[in-house]
C-alpha cells in the first residue's frame, strides 16, 4: 500500500509567497512614513509662529464686533456703536470707539461669537492685538477701579489682565501691539484684580469662554476721546519640544527600517 507523501511547497511558492508579504509590509510603511511626513511639516510650520485660530482684521467691515459699558460695580450700559473705519488701521480698516464726554461707565471692545468659540481650541495658545487712542494730550489715564484692558468670561468665571499701566496706550494714531499667552506666567487674574488665575482657572475659562472684551475707553472724559482697534488674533498652541522628539525618533525608525528592507532585498 503506497503510503500519500505530503505536498511540499516548491522554491517559487514559497518565494513569491515572502515577496507578497514584503511587499505588503512596505506598502504598509509607506502609508506610515507618509502620514509622519505630513504631521512633521505640520508641525514645523508651526514651529515658525503660532498659528492663527480666528483673526479681525477689519480690512473690508467691523467683522461682528460691538461695543459695551461697564460701571465699577460691574453693571453693563450700551455703549456708543463701533465706526468702521477703511483707512485708519494697522494697516488698512479698524474699528473706532468714540467716547462720550463724562459717561458712567468704562467701554471696550466686545468679540463676535466667532472669535469667543475660538478660545475654546486655545488653551496653550495665546492673543494679540493692535491699539491706538486719539485724545487731548492734557488728557489724564484712567487706572484703577478694575479697568482692565482684556477680560474673558465663562459664565461667572473670568480671567483679565492689564497692560496698558502707568502710562495708557499710544495717542495720535501711532500703535502699540499687545501679546498675551495663555500661561499662568503670564500673570492672568481670576475673578476680579487680586487674585493670580492658576493654569487650571485659565483653562477652564478658555474652554467655556462665552464673552471676550478689549478697554476701550482709556482718559478722563472731559473732552471726546477715541480709541482704534486693529488685527485681534487668538493663536493655537505650539507644540512642545518633545513632540518634535518624538516625531523625529518614529521617522528614524521608519528610517532604520527601511534600510533593513533594501539590505534583506540584496541577499535574494
Amino acid at each position: 500500500m503506497n503510503r500519500l507523501e505530503p505536498i511540499k511547497p516548491q522554491g517559487n511558492v514559497r518565494a513569491t509567497f515572502r515577496s507578497s508579504c514584503r511587499l505588503l509590509w512596505e506598502e504598509k510603511a509607506r502609508h506610515m512614513q507618509r502620514f509622519l511626513v505630513a504631521v512633521a511639516m505640520t508641525f514645523l510650520a508651526g514651529s515658525a509662529g503660532a498659528q492663527a485660530l480666528v483673526q479681525s482684521t477689519f480690512d473690508a467691515d467691523t467683522q461682528g464686533w460691538t461695543s459695551i459699558g461697564f460701571n465699577a460695580s460691574g453693571t453693563p450700559f450700551s455703549s456708543p456703536s463701533l465706526t468702521w473705519v477703511g483707512s485708519a488701521g494697522n494697516p488698512g480698516g479698524a474699528v473706532r470707539y468714540d467716547s462720550p464726554i463724562n459717561p458712567p461707565y468704562t467701554a471696550f471692545f466686545l468679540a463676535p461669537a466667532n472669535v469667543d468659540a475660538a478660545l475654546h481650541s486655545a488653551i496653550g495658545g495665546g492673543i494679540s492685538w493692535d491699539l491706538s487712542t486719539f485724545h487731548n494730550p492734557s488728557a489724564t489715564f484712567l487706572i484703577g477701579n478694575g479697568r482692565s484692558d482684556i477680560i474673558i468670561r465663562a459664565g461667572a468665571d473670568s480671567i483679565r489682565q492689564i497692560v496698558t499701566a502707568p502710562f495708557g496706550p499710544p495717542i495720535n494714531g501711532s500703535f502699540a501691539h499687545y501679546s498675551l499667552d495663555f500661561g499662568a506666567a503670564s500673570g492672568w487674574l481670576f475673578n476680579g484684580i487680586t487674585t493670580l488665575a492658576t493654569q487650571a482657572q485659565i483653562d477652564s475659562v478658555l474652554l467655556d469662554a462665552d464673552t471676550m472684551q478689549i478697554r476701550a475707553d482709556y482718559w478722563d472724559r472731559n473732552l471726546p476721546t477715541s480709541s482704534v482697534l486693529d488685527n485681534v488674533a487668538i493663536s493655537a498652541p505650539i507644540p512642545e519640544p518633545e513632540t518634535y522628539a518624538m516625531l523625529l525618533a518614529g521617522l528614524g525608525m521608519l528610517g532604520f527600517a527601511a534600510a533593513r528592507r533594501k539590505s534583506a532585498r540584496a541577499r535574494y
